[in-house]
């Protein structure tokens, strides 16, 4: 069998009734107890399906860390290793806002240029560098592919789509809901989907 990725994305951050905003490499929330129990349901659905990691590896900020801490606990997998290169973009002006004061600010176009179409947005200061990320991304990619086994990385959404992008699926596809989870097989011929976006608290 072809080596396999499990990928995660950490749960809630934001209680009922809070302001959601764009939270990135500079913004450091905890979990919620809703977050917290999204990253448990996802480790019962790992074991559903049979799913063993044999390495957790996650973003150093405190959100990715929880929800990793949680997965390996429950499924007795080693203790996770923060990894810089799952840390979650920057957004530059755009932390800390509202979907709604980006679009207000910014213009509608430019928010569905990067919320649907993935591009980034001109002037506002995201960082690293797209290019640099992908790198990343590829360097993990060539090392999950390097192993035996099926490794968990744990990160936030904007890092996960370029896994996705990498992976073949289209921009807005390649989106991923809070406490998610998605399953590639690595071959030489780079990454195919098992399945993506699978939300365990739905069903």
């Amino acid at each position: 069998m072809s080596p396999r990725l499990i990928l995660a994305r950490h749960g809630d951050t934001f209680a009922p009734g809070e302001k959601v905003v764009f939270v990135g490499a500079r913004s450091d929330p905890p979990l919620t107890a809703r977050g917290r129990e999204q990253a448990r349901a996802g480790a019962a659905e790992l074991s559903r399906r049979g799913l063993a990691p044999d390495r957790v590896l996650c973003g150093p900020l405190r959100r990715t860390r929880e929800a990793a801490e949680i997965f390996a606990e429950t499924l007795g997998a080693p203790a996770p290793e923060p990894d810089a290169r799952l840390t979650e973009i920057d957004h530059g002006a755009w932390e800390g806002k509202s979907a709604e004061e980006i679009r207000a600010l910014w213009g509608e176009a430019a928010f569905l240029a990067y919320d649907r179409d993935g591009a980034w947005p001109q002037a506002v200061g995201f960082s690293p560098p797209r290019a640099m990320l992908l790198a990343r991304v590829d360097a993990l990619l060539d090392e999950a592919a390097a192993g035996r086994g099926a490794p968990l990385y744990v990160t936030s959404n904007g890092v996960l789509r370029l896994f996705g992008a990498r992976a073949g699926a289209r921009p807005e596809a390649a989106k991923m809901r809070t406490g998610a989870l998605s399953l590639l097989s690595l071959d030489a011929d780079g990454a195919r989907i098992e399945f993506w976006n699978v939300s365990p608290e739905r069903g």
